[in-house]
């Protein structure tokens, strides 16, 4: 079950990941998992170019729904999904279940609590690290190039996923922001100041199979251990066609 209380005033935050190369070798995938979200969404996914890009944009709602059914008992039918004017999706009259995605090459990601939440996934790959100078804080940028070149690209990603996290859960866009969210590290801790105040969220850091740096933001959080979704099964246990 989703958003159960961990140690004494801390929620638990879960947290859910699928390789989209499980649908590889199943027979009409897309057409079977179009069948369990409403026509407005299949439509939507359809439009998308590519089979990964509309894998991921499957494989996220799908987990967001059969968790959703999960915690609070609805049909998978009824579930509504809304966004922000920065475009943060919840759903519709369920306002203790919060969640965030986020995906990146093979992989989606999903965090899940009854308080806000965000997450972000990035392949490590090569940037051109002018970016860094434009978005970031100046000593943030001085830190990263003080870094030996090899690790220089990792870092990056490392603080682009925090800040865009800490973003996410708090249901900002990142352009404009991402040089106001710093990241500040004490130790093994890490938190951002936003506009020179520290935030009240706790954040965790990772690395996925492959190359990717992920973070995940939530406000007094007890971030559980990833759940990996094997299979399609797994991911539509709940639901049933619409």
């Amino acid at each position: 079950p989703v958003g159960l209380r961990g140690e004494v005033g801390r929620v638990k935050v879960a947290l859910l990941a699928i390789d989209i190369e499980v649908f590889a070798g199943v027979p009409d995938a897309e057409d079977r998992l179009c069948a369990l979200i409403p026509p407005d969404r299949q439509a939507k996914v359809r439009r998308l170019a590519g089979s990964d890009a509309r894998r991921r944009a499957l494989a996220g709602e799908l987990m967001v729904r059969n968790a959703a059914c999960a915690r609070t008992g609805e049909s998978g039918r009824d579930l509504v999904f809304e966004h922000n004017p920065f475009g943060k999706p919840r759903l519709r009259g369920i306002d203790d279940l919060h969640f965030n995605l986020s995906h990146s090459g093979r992989w989606v990601v999903c965090a899940l609590s009854d308080r806000p939440v965000g997450i972000d996934i990035e392949r490590v790959r090569h940037v051109d690290l002018d970016i860094a100078r434009r978005l970031f804080a100046r000593e943030e940028f001085r830190e990263l190039m003080n870094r030996a070149e090899p690790d220089r690209t990792a870092y990056f990603f490392e603080l682009w996923t925090l800040k865009e996290a800490y973003l996410k859960a708090v249901g900002k866009g990142i352009w404009g922001n991402l040089r106001r969210a710093i990241v500040r590290e004490s130790g093994n801790k890490v938190g951002i100041l936003y506009d020179g105040c520290e935030v009240d969220f706790d954040f965790r850091r990772d690395r996925f199979e492959g190359g990717y740096a992920l973070a995940v933001c939530a406000r007094g959080g007890s971030f559980g251990e990833f759940m990996f979704i094997r299979n399609i099964e797994a991911l539509t246990a709940n639901l049933a066609p619409v």
